[in-house]
């Protein structure tokens, strides 16, 4: 199963078809699902984006999903991380409150089962210049190997409500 995601991961996949936002299960939650193609084929990967649109400061987060999410960036400060004792050491411990990322790479390690498994482990900090939706989304898709189409980058809803 991991070289199965080495594999996706490693080929270039773009966006298809139409995507747009619509609500989700939660309150004050919006959701986009992103279809990918390989080579021109449809595949069983998606790109998952959850937005926040009425939260107090800018909140969402962007998945890469086979199954189960594979890839993920979590822009908040109000949903702590906590990366186990026993880590690799590059990695901080934490508690942290700051926008982070999973990434393959760090949690492939705890991939070693069939299937694999619902949950991301280890988290890394986000690179600090990465500070708006724009920014992180192209950096997202950089390190997953996802070719942004011109016109093809989606932007976050607006808020429905006032503060």
């Amino acid at each position: 199963m991991r070289a199965d995601v080495d594999d996706l991961l490693a080929a270039e996949k773009e966006m298809i078809g139409l995507f747009e936002w619509t609500d989700n299960h939660r309150k004050n939650e919006r959701r986009m699902v992103i279809p990918l193609a390989i080579d021109g084929e449809t595949t069983n990967v998606e790109m998952v984006i959850k937005s926040f649109p009425n939260h107090e400061e800018l909140k969402f987060t962007i998945m890469l999903v086979y199954n189960v999410c594979i890839w993920r960036l979590c822009f908040a400060t109000d949903t702590g991380h906590l990366n186990p004792f026993v880590r690799p050491l590059y990695l901080p411990l934490g508690p942290f409150n700051t926008p982070h990322y999973h990434s393959w790479c760090d949690n492939r390690p705890k991939f070693d089962t069939s299937p694999l498994p619902k949950r991301m482990q280890y988290a890394n900090f986000l690179p600090a210049d990465l500070t708006d939706f724009s920014s992180c989304f192209r950096w997202f898709c950089g390190q997953v190997n996802i070719r942004i189409g011109k016109g093809r980058e989606p932007m976050l809803p607006a808020p429905d409500r006032l503060l």
